[in-house]
């Protein structure tokens, strides 16, 4: 096994919302209101599955670890890993509920997000043993802000297994959820947990909401304020997006990368990166680009897009790509997990994506985002103004 992917897991329950134009959200969901739907989808979800199942799929070798209650969705999502391919060690607790979210998806909207965290709360660093850590390339943890166990000591246990990681001689990669901002997850100090995590994550990946939430509220709460009832993405800059991972590799973090949803990702890396397993240093080092999103037939659901777009950049990590063809990938992936409310079915293979993308497979026209970058024709990538070529 080259890599392993441990966090958060759930059952993901998502009804089929299909005859009904787009709407704002407050005419959508109004109380005594009938939505009608054509069927339903029970999927495994949260990101040991995305990222787990997806890296499977783009040829890499992968150990999926997680918890889960003793009840009947446990064996749903058991049967359903095993039908994936997903080679994974579930620990079953009697005294514990397998975690589930229903997932909404109103036609013109974002998806909103029902969700119990159930066994996920009792998930600790030591549910990831040394055997299990023995050769592996890359280790992937995913939504520690939904398990309880991990972010109520301050990022103390993470840190431990990071710190595990990186002696195995594995690059340690970390991506977030976005809490409630009014439970009282929502109001933890975020910050001071990344300042506990960061300076032993390698590849750190939220998304803008999740991390201007948790570094910097004022810009959080001024987008969405600007915003509305619009896609907060729609009004970031290339400024905020420096500042942001500016803040965040200052903590520690030595390869940053944003996820913008149907814009793209943005990435910026560390002046030096000669500590950073796996990875050439040369073709990594001062970067700051933006790669948009590519174009595809049909957007049928977002769910699981971010995770996989995650396996897709750790995947090119584990090729021995650059950094510019490796955000490429990583975008490419995320982009084919939006044709189905499956993030898998449409996924294809690591050979078919390059392929694709070699083709010249389109992307969407360039937006406000990378309204700061160059474009290089070469790399086909945006190239901010502090990026080495």
């Amino acid at each position: 096994m080259d890599a392993l992917v441990c966090g958060h897991i759930c059952i993901d329950i998502t009804p089929t919302i299909t005859e009904h134009e787009p709407v704002p959200i407050e005419r959508f969901f109004h109380p005594g209101s009938l939505i009608l739907v054509d069927g339903i989808a029970i999927t495994p979800g949260g990101a040991v599955t995305n990222t787990g199942l997806a890296l499977s799929r783009l040829g890499v070798g992968t150990t999926l670890i997680g918890r889960s209650g003793d009840d009947s969705f446990a064996d749903i999502l058991e049967a359903e890993l095993e039908k994936r391919g997903g080679h994974a060690r579930l620990s079953r607790n009697a005294d514990s509920r397998t975690s589930y979210s229903v997932i909404l998806t109103p036609p013109g909207n974002d998806r909103i997000f029902l969700h119990d965290p159930g066994a996920n709360n009792e998930f600790s660093a030591a549910d990831v043993d040394d055997a299990a850590l023995r050769g592996i390339r890359a280790l992937h943890f995913g939504y520690p802000t939904v398990m309880r166990r991990i972010y109520e000591d301050g990022g103390s246990d993470l840190r431990t297994l990071f710190e595990r990681t990186r002696d195995a001689g594995a690059l340690a990669s970390l991506d977030m959820a976005l809490p409630d901002p009014d439970s009282e997850v929502g109001r933890r100090d975020w910050r001071a947990f990344l300042e506990t995590v960061l300076p032993v994550v390698d590849l750190f990946a939220p998304s803008f909401e999740e991390i201007a939430f948790m570094v910097d509220r004022p810009l959080y709460e001024r987008v969405h304020a600007v915003a509305g009832h619009e896609d907060v993405v729609d009004h970031v800059t290339a400024a905020d997006l420096h500042s942001l991972s500016g803040t965040l590799l200052d903590l520690g973090a030595s390869i940053v990368v944003i996820k913008l949803g149907h814009l793209g990702l943005y990435m910026r890396t560390a002046e030096s990166l000669t500590d950073v397993p796996v990875i050439d240093p040369v073709r990594w080092e001062a970067r700051e680009l933006f790669s948009p999103s590519f174009v595809i037939d049909e957007l049928v659901a977002g769910t699981g897009a971010g995770d996989v777009s995650i396996a897709g950049l750790l995947a090119a990590i584990l090729a021995g790509e650059g950094a510019e063809r490796a955000l490429r990938i990583a975008c490419a992936a995320g982009a084919q997990a939006c044709g189905s409310y499956d993030a898998m079915g449409r996924l294809q293979s690591y050979e078919e994506i390059t392929r694709a993308i070699d083709d010249r497979w389109p992307t969407i026209d360039t937006v406000a985002v990378a309204d700061t970058f160059t474009f290089d024709e070469g790399a086909l990538i945006w190239r901010g103004s502090s990026a080495r070529s």
